[in-house]
């Protein structure tokens, strides 16, 4: 009984609840409607990709997965080899996606303005990408850049194109995750579609002030759950102990 009790809890405490998370609840990207998408001074040519290879992943990541959601009023569009390099933020309403050195530690990083009419560049790294990169890997990388550049934080749900889970990355989410398009439509609601009801039509947010709580709770949670899976080991293995006690004294009590 006490097995079924920690099983039975086991369960209920690995059920998990997910919604999106906000970079910042202040910040938005500038003119939503028209979110101009432009390659840094220099694209990502000196990594051996070229302008056009570029934005052809990156009018892919737009129209497959950011300009899907009708909820939302955001719409961004590829734009063309802007003057700005990638080390500085463009002007307001715009994003800029360039390559750079940045180790071996990610894939990608993207910096934002953090006003109410923002903008934000995102550097590709160039020590992953160059002219023999994986179409599908830098596809996912500039998808999940782009949804922190609309404001999206990283996401709990291995279904997200924003989780933080690389082994949730293989292979990489084909569309967004109701996560995804569930933050889009908070951050950038399409009125007409719905309807001026925003407030009743069950959107979930954790905003910036909540992410530390957040935190807490996820690690509070991955300890139970390894508390619980050693438990289980070592009642199985008392279990064991008792079974084959239990056999070998009704095997020598055998006349």
């Amino acid at each position: 009984m006490k097995f079924l009790g920690l099983v039975v809890v086991g369960m209920f405490l690995s059920v998990k609840s997910f919604a999106f998370i906000l970079m910042d609840p202040d910040y938005r990207i500038g003119s939503p409607e028209n979110v101009v998408v432009n390659l840094a001074s220099g694209g990502c040519q000196a990594a051996g990709i070229s302008n056009q290879e570029l934005l052809n992943i990156i009018s892919d990541a737009l129209n497959n997965y950011w300009n899907t959601v009708p909820e939302s009023r955001l719409m961004m569009k590829p734009g063309s080899e802007s003057s700005v390099p990638v080390t500085q933020l463009p002007p307001d309403g715009q994003v800029i996606i360039g390559c750079a050195s940045l180790g071996a530690s990610t894939g990608g990083v993207t910096n934002v303005s953090y006003t109410a009419s923002g903008s934000a560049r995102i550097r590709i790294n160039s020590d992953f990408y160059g002219a023999n990169y994986n179409y599908e890997s830098l596809l996912g990388v500039i998808v999940h850049e782009l949804g922190h550049a609309v404001g999206l934080h990283h996401s709990d749900d291995g279904a997200s194109v924003m989780t933080y889970r690389a082994s949730s990355w293989m292979p990489g989410p084909s569309s967004l995750s109701q996560d995804d398009m569930d933050g889009v439509a908070f951050l950038y609601p399409n009125e007409k579609e719905l309807g001026g009801l925003l407030g009743g039509c069950g959107l979930k947010v954790r905003d910036y002030a909540h992410q530390k709580n957040q935190k807490e709770l996820t690690l509070w949670r991955q300890i139970v759950e390894s508390l619980f899976s050693f438990t289980s080991v070592i009642l199985f293995f008392i279990f064991s102990i008792r079974f084959f006690a239990f056999q070998a004294r009704m095997i020598l009590s055998r006349p």
